[in-house]
């Protein structure tokens, strides 16, 4: 019997790269082997799972129902489907309830392993990874920055692997524009304000312009902004909503000359791979872990400007319009350096390696269930039990509808908000140390592999 590999997300958290993700998982696992399920949570809003099954459809499947419950309501549901489907391991993506819920599993005794796997390097999510380490069997991340930052958090190192993304090659280079023509610029992501800074494309446009720099923006994604954006940008961007891999790669990659990034904090950067493969130049924010990775760097395969420096970023797409030498130089070493590097072949052998490595490993239990961030319930305070405070929720909802505070997104939030700032702060700060460490250990001459970190 091939062993289960659960993985739960909330839909509206998904974004492309990691869809992209999951289906080479599932194409390339040996099914004899692995059999991949994902646990899709479903909201009274945000998060609906006939959108993520129409876009991938060789998906396995199943439901999590989480909407009108509170937390500890949306923790119990993730748990009954942990014990429904009986995986060998469980790995929570985005979503905190999914990593409280497993983690309770563990400590009642449940045999389910607990794969931790963080997809960025904001402050909270670190704070939520370390209230966790205890309990998690082993770590497997894309960046080389969150690797360190959960053995600086307390997961031992020989639990930690490195496994980077891959991305799949480019069947056509960059198309060659000419000189009439104005410099092709494009965004390809998640629309969010908090950690995309998508909304920067407001300010960065109206600069670009006042510098008098012909150019083009199309916006390939979907996300809670995406409206306001639109809004804000009217006549001025192309929104093609949310495409697959392979329309971006026939459709949008080949016809860019930039791929922008304004993010604060990203683990890898799939979308900036994949357009560097194609020889469009990264014009990207000098996010926390960008120089941890290696592949950004600045005048050699990219150009870099300060997080929220909307000037600086329009100064560097004019240095490209009007410089075809330089775009042509930065074009060539972009897809030359990851051309070889990021394959999804090794991407997946990675993960295989490190399933197949946790489950020969002693089983690790925390001692410590962590918060479940729940407001204070008087049906619970009268000793109503928790099954019956589910339904009444639920039937509540259908009276009422959604309260105003679910309706972004929060039904299935994806970090805890209970961290103090003094604590947030010390994680930005040994993030910003040890990426500049890291940045500096790569520009002499290391280059990070797959596999066992450190």
């Amino acid at each position: 019997m091939p062993r289960t590999l659960l993985i739960c997300s909330p839909t509206a958290s998904v974004a492309g790269g990691i869809q992209t993700w999951m289906r080479e998982l599932s194409a390339r696992l040996d099914r004899s082997r692995w059999r991949l399920l994902v646990a899709l949570l479903r909201g009274a809003v945000a998060h609906d799972p006939r959108r993520f099954r129409e876009a991938n459809p060789e998906l396995d499947t199943i439901e999590v129902d989480g909407r009108g419950l509170d937390a500890r309501g949306r923790v119990r549901a993730v748990r009954r489907c942990i014990r429904h489907v009986r995986p060998d391991v469980f790995l929570p993506l985005t979503a905190i309830d999914g990593h409280n819920a497993v983690c309770a599993a563990k400590q009642d005794g449940e045999s389910v392993r607990y794969l931790m796997s963080i997809r960025g390097n904001i402050p909270a999510q670190i704070a939520d990874a370390r209230e966790r380490v205890d309990f998690a069997d082993l770590a497997v991340c894309p960046g080389r920055l969150t690797c360190r930052l959960l053995e600086w958090a307390g997961m031992p190192a020989e639990r930690i692997r490195h496994v980077p993304n891959g991305a799949r090659a480019a069947a056509t280079g960059r198309e060659a524009r000419a000189k009439q023509e104005p410099i092709r610029l494009g965004y390809v992501g998640r629309l969010s304000r908090a950690d995309k800074r998508v909304m920067d494309l407001v300010g960065f446009s109206r600069a670009l312009t006042e510098k008098g720099v012909p150019h083009t923006l199309c916006i390939a994604g979907d996300g809670p902004v995406r409206a306001e954006l639109e809004q804000a940008l009217a006549g001025r961007a192309e929104f093609l909503g949310r495409l697959d891999v392979d329309t971006l790669y026939e459709r949008v990659y080949p016809r860019l000359d930039v791929f922008l990034l304004f993010s604060e904090s990203e683990a890898f950067g799939i979308a900036a791979v994949e357009a560097m493969q194609h020889g469009v130049v990264p014009v990207t924010s000098r996010f926390i872990g960008h120089g941890a990775e290696g592949f950004l760097r600045d005048g050699e395969t990219a150009l870099l400007f300060p997080v929220g420096d909307t000037e600086a970023a329009a100064a560097r797409v004019q240095a490209l319009a009007t410089d075809p030498q330089l775009l042509e130089r930065l074009s060539q070493a972009a897809r030359h350096d990851v051309e070889l590097r990021y394959r999804w072949s090794a991407c997946i052998a990675g993960w295989v390696s490190a399933l197949d490595e946790m489950m020969a490993l002693p089983a690790r239990t925390g001692i410590r269930v962590p918060r479940i961030e729940a407001g204070p319930s008087r049906l619970r305070a009268i000793g109503v039990p928790p099954a019956m405070v589910d339904a009444l929720r639920r039937a509540r909802l259908r009276i009422a509808g959604v309260p105003a505070g679910l309706r972004g997104g929060e039904e299935w939030p994806w970090i805890g908000r209970h961290h103090d700032e003094s604590t947030l702060r010390q994680i930005e700060d040994e993030s910003r140390r040890r990426d500049y460490l890291m940045s500096t250990s790569i520009e002499e001459g290391f280059r990070p592999a797959s596999g066992r970190f450190p």
